[in-house]
Order: structure tokens, then sequence, then C-alpha cells
């Protein structure tokens, strides 16, 4: 064999085998993470307090939106099949798909147990959810198939990744950025697959929301989960889908703000949860800590914008990526004493509930509307859901920016967002995190101290039970 024949082979495989490092590493961290979660859960089951508390956290999670939607725009739909991503209508699309993390899994969405914050409520995703319609469920592919009915890639009912009912839902809970590539790869290969889709011709609508997994884990390995690494993995990710997925619109949505997770410690019973779930986020270093860790958010936002900005994936006629960045300020939801809306938060006081689902799906569908330049970057109070118009019929992208200008229809028949008190919308993030270290047991322990008033030995205990939880590599 010719020497650099066998360096190739050489290399071809210590490639496979740090592909296989990497896939092993990426197992054993989820399951470590399900097992502190399960301990978690097997801890309060235990505890009546918590039990208790637990409880009225299911009773807030099932309220629904306040008023019914009724979805009254124009029917528009482009006469001819368009051959531009820039001339897209609602109605022209056929396919959704979408990549992600636990939230666009669906993960606990109607969880009225604790093993039931294990369920994957795939078809009432607020990007790739199609239960029911959109009179009753909320969701961006709900909206489009008032549009056109016969819309597919859509997921239904509860299931993993692997069930034949998510469809091309490809999100996997606790993914991360990195992980990102291997989506789009699947997703490829999957729309290929996908019985009905025509891979050619098909107008495609791919939603991809991640980033918050990563920023629960930053404030322990700044460089691991550097902005530079996550933006070099979403690029990765996108550049596969750009040279493979012809005609495809992507919604790229903007990481939020997750140190705002900090005002959702409501209680025992949250305060516990976020140690499992994102110890970053809801109990930051201080001092220069945690200004590092707000600059790093800060970063991921202004790369992942300036990445798209720079045209990279403008190239094509029928290609194009938008950054949504409608979370990008939010500030949680008030009730009218100031303190948190958590009906929009799951039992867990961390990923979305039915009613958080529902209102990140309609200020998606806004902010696709919106022209560039001028989308929201919060929350709005009381909006309805926009109409495209005659005059503004496309969804939004660089090249129809300044023809999409004129005005918007806001349907008086259609419903508002449901009002939000004083405050705005906070879609808290994402995924599973993972919690190392006695420092951040301390802080827990500290935080639960401080907000019950009283030293309860029971829940000390169970944050303490996790010291013997952590993974090496």
């Amino acid at each position: 064999m010719p020497m650099y024949g066998l360096v190739g082979w050489m290399v071809l495989i210590l490639c496979k085998i740090a592909n296989g490092q990497q896939a092993y590493i990426d197992d054993l961290k989820r399951n470590q993470m399900e097992d502190m979660r399960m301990l978690m859960y097997q801890k309060i089951q235990n505890n009546a307090t918590l039990m208790n508390a637990f409880k009225e956290r299911v009773k807030l999670s099932s309220e629904m939106p306040t008023k019914s939607v009724k979805f009254n725009c124009p029917m528009l739909k482009s006469p001819v099949k368009p051959t531009s991503v820039h001339s897209l209508r609602p109605g022209d699309i056929d396919i959704v798909a979408a990549m992600g993390d636990s939230i666009t899994a669906g993960t606990g969405i109607s969880a009225k147990t604790l093993p039931e914050m294990l369920i994957q409520y795939r078809g009432q995703s607020f990007s790739i959810g199609g239960d029911e319609d959109i009179h009753k469920v909320s969701t961006l592919p709900n909206i489009l198939k008032y549009y056109n009915q016969k819309l597919l890639g859509y997921s239904q009912g509860d299931g993993t990744v692997d069930s034949y009912n998510a469809h091309l839902n490809l999100a996997v809970p606790g993914n991360e950025a990195h992980d990102m590539p291997g989506q789009a790869r699947d997703l490829v290969d999957k729309l290929r697959r996908e019985q009905g889709v025509d891979y050619d011709n098909d107008w495609k609508m791919i939603t991809l929301f991640i980033g918050g997994n990563d920023l629960c884990a930053v404030c322990d390995d700044y460089d691991t989960y550097s902005a530079t690494n996550y933006i070099n993995y979403i690029q990765e990710a996108l550049d596969i889908l750009h040279a493979e997925v012809p005609r495809a619109f992507v919604n790229m949505v903007e990481v939020l703000d997750v140190g705002l997770l900090e005002e959702l410690n409501d209680g025992l019973i949250c305060s516990a949860l976020h140690t499992v779930e994102c110890h970053c986020a809801a109990f930051p270093p201080s001092g220069d800590g945690y200004k590092r860790f707000m600059e790093e958010i800060e970063d991921y936002q202004r790369l992942t914008e300036d990445l798209v900005k720079g045209g990279r994936y403008d190239t094509k006629d029928d290609f194009t990526v938008v950054v949504q960045p409608f979370l990008k300020y939010t500030k949680p939801p008030r009730n009218d004493d100031g303190s948190p809306d958590m009906s929009f938060f799951a039992p867990d006081c961390f990923h979305f509930s039915h009613k958080g689902h529902a209102a990140a799906a309609e200020a998606l569908w806004n902010s696709m509307l919106e022209p560039l330049g001028l989308k929201r970057t919060e929350w709005r109070l009381g909006e309805p859901l926009e109409c495209p118009s005659e005059e503004s019929p496309y969804f939004a992208t660089s090249k129809n920016r300044f023809t999409n200008v004129p005005k918007l229809d806001r349907e008086s028949g259609n419903t508002p967002t449901p009002s939000l008190g004083n405050g705005v919308f906070v879609a808290v993030t994402i995924g599973t995190c993972m919690t190392l270290g006695v420092v951040v047991l301390a802080a827990t322990v500290y935080t639960i101290k401080r907000r019950s008033g009283r030293s309860n030995e029971e829940t000390i205990g169970l944050v303490r039970d996790h010291r013997s939880f952590t993974y090496t590599t």
C-alpha cells in the first residue's frame, strides 16, 4: 500500500474513533443527566411538602390560553408555484421541519405527574406540532395548515425523535449546538425518504432553535461552550442545508437571555428542579463571573445575527436563512402583583407549558411577516396574529425587505396574543443541563434557605444527594 494511502487510511480511522468518542461522551452525559433527574423526581415524590408544591405547579401549568384562536386571514396563495424564496406566501409552503432540543421536542408540555415530565409532546411544539388545528392548538404548522391543508412534516401526539409520528421533527432533548450538523444531515436524509415529499420541488420551512443547553453549561466550561464554538456549529449545520436542500426557507430563532431563569426560582420545588435543569442561569456566578456569563449570551446572539446578515445563505434564489429575534430581550410574564406568571411554564418551572408554546408560535408567525430591521426583539402585549396582505404578501427576507414594508393586516377577528400582565413573555430555554460541583450545591442550599425562611433539611438533602453525580470523559 502506498504511504499516502496508509496515512489516509489511518486518518480516516482516527476520525471515526474521534466521532465515536464524542457520541459516547454525549450518550454518557444524557444518561447521567437522566439519572440525576430521576433521582430528583424520586426524592420529590417521597417528600410530602415538595409533592404538594409540585401539584400546585401542575395546576398552573394546566392553564390554557384565555381566548380561543379565531384566524380569519385572507387565503393568499401564489397563482403559480414560485421559483424564488423571496416570493413565498403562506399557502406555498408544502413541508415543515424543525431542529433543536427539548423545547422543540415538546418536553413536559402536558405533564401532570413527575414521570410525565419526560414525555415529549411533539404534536404541541410551537414550531413543528400539528395536533388539532389553529382554532384549538396554536403552532406554526397549524397556522400554515389554514392556508394549505396538504401540509406535511409536522409532528403529532407524543414520542421520541425515532417515533413515526415525529415525522420531520429532528429535535432531541439535551442536544447542544454541536449536535446540529448531525441533525441537519439526518434531516436531509429524512426529507429524501419521507412519504409524500417531492424533494426537489416542494417548498420547505425549517425552524432551528438551539443554544439554551450550551448557555446552561457555559459557566462550567467557557472554552467548550464559547460563542465562537457555538456559531461554528450553527454555520456547519446551515451550510449542510444550504448545499443540499432545495427550495427552503430557514427560520433561525435567536437564543434568548437564559439569565432570566433566575427569576423563575419560584419556591422550593422550582429551585430544586433548576439545580438539575440549568444551574448556570438559575444560580448564576457573582461579580466578574456574572459579567462574563451575560457577555457570552450577548455574543451568542450577536454572532448569530452576523452570520446570517453576511449573505452567506443568500447565494441561491431558492434558499435563505432569516433570523427571528423575538426572544432576544424577553422578560418574564407578570401577574398583577409583579410575580412571574408561571402558567407559561411546565411543572418543572423550565420548559414551556401548552400556554407558553401557543404564545411562542404566535410570536414566531408575526416575526416571519415583519421586515428585516423592523422585527420584534421582545414579546409585545395583546397583539393579534398578523395577516399577509395584497400589498405585503410574502414572508420577509433580506431581498424583499423593501417591498415588504407596506402595512400588514391585523384582522379584527383574529385572537390577540393572551395578555401577559405587566411584562412580556419569556421563553425559557431548552433541554437538559449538567449540575456539577459543590459551589453550585451550596448556592442552591442558600437560595432555598433564603426563600423558605427556614431550614428544610429534607429539601436540602435532595440537593446534597446530587454530589455523587459527576461525569468524566
